[in-house]
Parts: structure tokens; sequence; C-alpha cells
């Protein structure tokens, strides 16, 4: 295509339509082409997704300049584009627009259905894949926060930050609001229906800590522990904390840089202080004001054991891999 090496060669996106005002139909679009209805769209979280998945993709908001600057970076001089996925976001207004152009063959809606004109985009709907939020305008894949649709969120773990998608996908999250909920089914459903690892949701939010019987083993070599405080203190379930290390430190100065204050009325019934350092954290939870008849301090962790391992409440286990060992059940 001439024109377009031409354009390609001096770097000019006004010299591309110059030489040829039909560029955008002459050239051939990657083989997915996955138009997105949603405003708010979350493009790092897309963007983090796709890496994962080790994707050759281009993900855009789209309008004419972006098109002339893709087709002019992205493509070959023969007209072919280099990527083998086009994520492109749209405006309820531009869907005719940017439809008859690229040609989607999915659609993703995450937009009241009053702002998509039916008879405008019968055409484009009708030779694309469609998956829409909780509607019933059009045919097609559907996903919601509630049951009773091709998707839908069956549970949500605020201690274990999961949600289970159908009853049979447990899936990570790093926050419970409606619009990244939204998002995950959104693109959950595109993936699973384009056949694609779903477990890139759970890689993309590792967690620092394991879940085993109401025992939340916190991982603190990979975690600090304000951020481990903070962890904990998220939520007001009833739990029990224990924490400790088996080495035993001379400067304990830097306890009081953790903001145990944050743990104040967190419905917290039990602080079980171990290891070496015992009395220090136990000091340490006082001057934060914790309440004294909460704190249990001892060197000896098989002093406890016994009545740590038989509360029914949430326990956040907060040690070295010396106690966690212990707690687990070995020697």
């Amino acid at each position: 295509m001439l024109s377009l090496a031409l354009a390609k060669l001096f770097k000019s996106k006004k010299l591309l339509k110059v030489l040829n005002p039909n560029i955008y139909l002459d050239v051939k679009y990657p083989k997915y082409r996955i138009m997105i209805i949603d405003d708010n769209l979350d493009f790092n979280l897309l963007n983090n997704l796709l890496d994962l998945l080790n994707i050759n993709y281009l993900s855009f908001k789209i309008d004419d300049e972006a098109l002339d600057e893709i087709i002019l970076n992205k493509f070959d001089n023969k007209g072919f584009s280099i990527k083998d996925f086009f994520f492109f976001q749209v405006t309820s207004r531009n869907i005719k627009k940017y439809g008859s152009i690229l040609k989607p063959n999915y659609v993703l809606i995450n937009e009241t259905s009053n702002l998509i004109d039916k008879l405008e985009t019968k055409d484009i709907f009708e030779n694309a894949t469609l998956i829409q939020y909780d509607k019933y305008d059009f045919e097609g894949i559907t996903y919601s926060l509630n049951k009773g649709f091709d998707y839908y969120i069956s549970n949500i773990d605020y201690i274990k930050e999961k949600i289970t998608i159908n009853k049979e996908y447990d899936i990570n999250i790093n926050n419970t609001k409606e619009e990244y909920l939204r998002e995950i089914l959104m693109l959950f459903s595109l993936f699973k229906t384009l056949n694609f690892n779903i477990n890139v949701f759970n890689e993309l939010n590792l967690k620092d800590f394991t879940y085993e019987d109401k025992k939340i083993y916190i991982d603190i070599e990979n975690n600090n522990y304000n951020s481990a405080i903070k962890f904990i203190s998220r939520y007001t379930d009833y739990k029990v904390l224990v924490i400790g290390w088996k080495i035993n430190y001379d400067d304990i100065s830097w306890l009081y840089n953790i903001e145990f204050e944050r743990l104040i009325n967190k419905n917290i019934q039990k602080i079980y202080c171990i290891g070496n350092n015992a009395y220090d954290i136990a000091t340490r939870l006082k001057y934060a004001d914790i309440n004294e008849k909460l704190i249990v301090a001892s060197s000896n962790i098989d002093v406890v054991l016994k009545e740590i391992n038989n509360y029914n409440l949430n326990l956040y286990i907060l040690v070295d891999k010396y106690y966690l060992n212990i707690i687990k059940g070995g020697k």
C-alpha cells in the first residue's frame, strides 16, 4: 500500500488521509476487535490482565487522531496490523462511526442501555458477540452483581478479599466498590467466552496472606507491619490477633513506628504477644491504648497455644516462620 508506506516514511498523519481518504476502510484490522462501551473503563486493570495473558494487543480510547496514530505506527507498509487484538473504548455516540470502521466481533457494554440507539447499532451488534451488564435490551451474554444472569457474583468474602462467580470461580479482588466489581465481571465474561486463562485475575491480585480454617496467616516477610495492621483493621469482624517472633531484638524502638492504634474499636477479643519480645510488644500495645484485659504476653508459646487454637473466630497470625510452623501443627 504505497500511500501508507509514504505516510509512514514521512511520519505524517495528515499525509495519511491526503494520499488515501479511504485509509480507514482499506487497512486490515486484527482478527479480534473488541469494542468497549464504558466511559469509566480502568485501562490499568485491562492492560495488566492482558499483559499477564501474554497477548499481543493494543488498547486505546478511540477518536480520529488515535486511529491515525495507530495506523501510522502499528500497521506494516502493506496495511496489516502488527497486533492480534484491538481493545477500543468508545462513547455511546461514537458506536456507529467506529463500529462501522472497525467492525468489532465482540462488544462489551457497561453503560445504561438508554444511551445506546438500537436502530443505529443494529447492524454492528448483529455481527458481534455482545457481553452486557444486567440488561435484556440486546441478545447476548449478560453479567451482573446479582444472580439470574450468565455471570454473576454468588458470594463476596471481605476477609479473604475474594468473590465467587457462578458459585464456581473464586476470584481475588482488591476492593468491593460496585464500579470495580462490574469491570471485573465484564472482563471475566469476555475472557471466559474467549477461553482465556481466568487465573490471571488471581495472579493480578496476589495476596500476602493465606486462609485456613478461620486462621489468616499474614506473610510478614513480604509485608511490613503497618500494612499488616491496616489489613487486620479493615473490618470489624470479631477477631483474635497473634503477634511475635523467635529472634530476640535488643533494640525494639521500631515497634513504636507501627500504628497499633488502628486496632482500637475493631472488635478484637484477644491479642497474644509471643516470643522473646512478647512483653515489649505488650507494652507497646498498652501505649497504643489497647485495653490491657485483651493483651496476653507469653515468651513460651506452649502456654497459650491450646487457647489460641480453641477460638472459633477469625484468627490473624502475624508471626515469623518459626511460630507459623508451630501454630500450623508442626514442631
